[in-house]
């Protein structure tokens, strides 16, 4: 807003500047794969081994492929901070059916084992109704129920316009009231209440006519009709209805003769409104109202209960049972297919939760290199936006891993680490990369050759191990000290005491060039080292993992500022403040060595004009920027060149 002038003199305005762009993070990994126990097909996000193995055990002996724990334990031994991590497995968990009430009788929901497999069978779970406003009524020995309100009073005299009642009790009446007109055993019909003064009720419509000598004498509040939401309730004094009836609570009405289910969308200090209208008529001489809760005790494996009180069945209820129950045993699944009728609560009773069957690592370790259940498993890390890195270690099957690169491609804001068939010669990995190009061509994945070996604590012994785990903790750290600009390469990986075959500089060129990434011994290096830095991207635009992951910094951070000045005014204004921001970070960016040029200018532009976005253009919603940066290429391939001078030897870098 303009400041209003009226003086001469100087003003101070404050504005303010379009918010700086801030980078994402490029280090949050995903991993994949069968582990000795924890949560199958749920991301769970970790920040130490220390919680992985809480949460998903250590690493195991046996033939079948363990990969992830050792996988997991080398990303944050290389450098890795943050981790989500999705267990693949054929066990299922215990289980207990909670059955609707109605003559279906089928199951609302399941009470289910965290634990799966055998481990979480034994428990109990008890079912028992339970009501917040009962239980404040009872305290004041005012029965379990409130009535519907209803009241009688005489009328005292009814002005010409036939609109205002002299009552003997104007306060038995509300705002809202439907009432009804009598004398004897005639009644006029449904009228409602506009105002209610002192000792008089005004009406919204007009009263009906009656002869003199057979003038309406009584004004009674009406039964409850078809389509009514409102209802008033007689309330003791020393009960708080708001706080025994929260919003989104069930409530079940009755006259004695009907029977009615609703959720309270809206509390009065003495009305209750429904979310839904009323479907039959009830006597309000003889309605009451009650809530409807109920208490689920828990016992777990280890003959310990918890119990949770006054959970209701409705989502809009603060103690909905779908997330008020957070037990370390058990959680609570519900069925949103469900819609019983009548009482929406389970059936009370004692259960037992039974039914678990044993994970089968062999079969596990199957749907992990299965593409199609792999793809499932992806979709798990789909709404996860801060994830960047995707690591399946020990899967190399090439379905599964163009599965990977496809997963990675579409969302476009991460990178695939692959791993390179185990015991395979060179022919082999660069025919394995090479089915990872067509279709798949953007430089969204690089492949690591070959398996690196280590300890492993579970067997004792040295064994052979997928590098993917420890390479993808070296980009985090790469990040960390580096940039995402710095090509994750030429470090060591810590937890390698070797690797499975040792490769050199003239096998490491045979399959460079081709986009497979060695690991070497190099002299005088102690452990491994990463000694690639390339993509599985034909296009040699994409052939760098850091170019191709330095895009995808500079396109999300971008992508996730502009998102607020989406509908804003597409004019001048709006450009040179995308201009500013973008240039800022860019600039940023630059200093960070990123990218390339003596000068800001001569490493990037940022092109907003009327030439990208024409009248035509713009009339259709549409605002285009142009932005170019000039990216650092990692020195590949360092040539000396020698040449003989007078005064001795001269070296030059090119």
């Amino acid at each position: 807003m303009a400041v209003q002038v009226s003086y001469p003199g100087v003003y101070i305005e404050e504005f303010t500047p379009a918010s700086p762009i801030e980078g994402v993070s490029t280090s949050v990994a995903a991993f994949i794969g069968i582990a000795e126990k924890g949560p199958i097909g749920e991301a769970r996000f970790l920040t130490s081994i220390d919680a992985f193995t809480e949460t998903f055990g250590g690493p195991l002996d046996g033939p079948q492929p363990y990969y992830l724990p050792l996988a997991v334990q080398g990303f944050f031994a290389n450098g890795g901070k943050m981790a989500y991590v999705v267990r693949v497995g054929t066990a299922t968990p215990a289980f207990a059916d909670l059955d609707s009430r109605d003559a279906a009788a089928v199951p609302l929901a399941q009470v289910v084992a965290i634990a799966d497999g055998a481990a979480g069978d034994g428990g109990t779970v008890v079912v028992s109704d339970a009501s917040s406003l009962a239980e404040a009524l009872t305290a004041e020995g005012a029965g379990t129920t409130v009535p519907a309100h209803s009241a009688t009073p005489a009328v005292t005299g009814i002005d010409a316009t036939r609109r205002v009642l002299s009552v003997a009790d104007s306060s038995v009446f509300a705002v809202g009231d439907h009432v009804v007109l009598s004398r004897g055993a005639t009644k006029s019909p449904r009228l409602a209440v506009a105002t209610v003064e002192p000792g008089a009720v005004r009406l919204a419509s007009d009263a009906p006519a009656r002869t003199a000598s057979t003038e309406w004498n009584k004004v009674s509040t009406d039964d409850l009709a078809v389509g009514d939401r409102r209802i008033r309730v007689d309330v003791p004094a020393a009960v708080s209805l708001r706080a025994h009836v929260p919003s989104g609570s069930v409530v079940v009405l009755t006259d004695g003769t009907k029977t009615e289910w609703h959720t309270v969308s809206e509390v009065g200090a003495d009305s209750l409104t429904l979310s839904t209208p009323l479907t039959g008529t009830l006597a309000v001489a003889t309605t009451t109202v009650a809530t409807a809760e109920i208490d689920l005790a828990i016992t777990d494996t280890a003959n310990l209960t918890r119990t949770y009180a006054g959970l209701s069945t409705s989502p809009l209820h603060p103690r909905w049972w779908g997330t008020a129950v957070t037990d370390p045993y058990a959680r609570v699944v519900l069925d949103p297919d469900v819609f019983p009728d009548g009482d929406p609560r389970p059936a009370e009773g004692t259960f037992q939760v039974t039914g678990a069957t044993n994970d089968d690592p062999v079969a596990s370790w199957g749907d992990v290199e299965d593409e199609t259940k792999l793809r499932e498993v992806l979709k798990l890390l789909v709404p996860i936006d801060e994830i960047s890195l995707v690591a399946v270690p020990g899967c190399t099957a090439t379905p599964a891993q163009q599965e990977v690169v496809r997963h990675c491609e579409t969302m476009f804001d991460r990178f695939a680490v692959l791993d390179s068939k185990e015991g395979v010669d060179l022919v082999t990995v660069k025919q394995q990369r090479g089915s990872l190009t067509g279709q798949l061509d953007k430089g969204f994945a690089a492949l690591y050759y070959p398996w690196i070996t280590l300890k492993d604590p579970s067997r004792n012994r040295v064994v052979s191990q997928p590098p993917s785990g420890h390479v993808v903790g070296i980009y985090a750290q790469t990040d960390t000290t580096r940039g995402v600009h710095k090509a994750p390469a030429n470090v060591g990986i810590a937890g390698a005491v070797g690797l499975e075959r040792r490769l050199s500089d003239v096998d490491q060129g045979f399959i460079n060039l081709d986009g497979v990434n060695a690991l070497r011994i190099l002299p005088g290096r102690g452990m491994p080292v990463v000694y690639g830095a390339r993509t599985t991207a034909g296009d040699r635009n994409w052939q760098y993992v850091n170019i191709r992951r330095l895009f995808l910094f500079l396109e999300e951070s971008i992508q996730e500022s502009l998102s607020l000045s989406v509908f804003e005014p597409n004019d001048l204004a709006l450009w040179q403040r995308l201009k500013r921001t973008i240039t800022e970070f860019l600039t940023r960016v630059w200093r960070d060595g990123a990218l390339f040029g003596a000068t800001a200018k001569d490493a990037f532009y940022v092109r907003i004009d009327e030439v990208l976005n024409p009248p035509s253009t713009r009339k259709l919603g549409r605002l285009y920027v142009e932005i170019g940066v000039q990216p650092v290429y990692p020195a590949e391939f360092i040539v000396v060149r020698i040449g003989i001078w007078d005064g001795g030897n001269e070296v030059a870098e090119v």
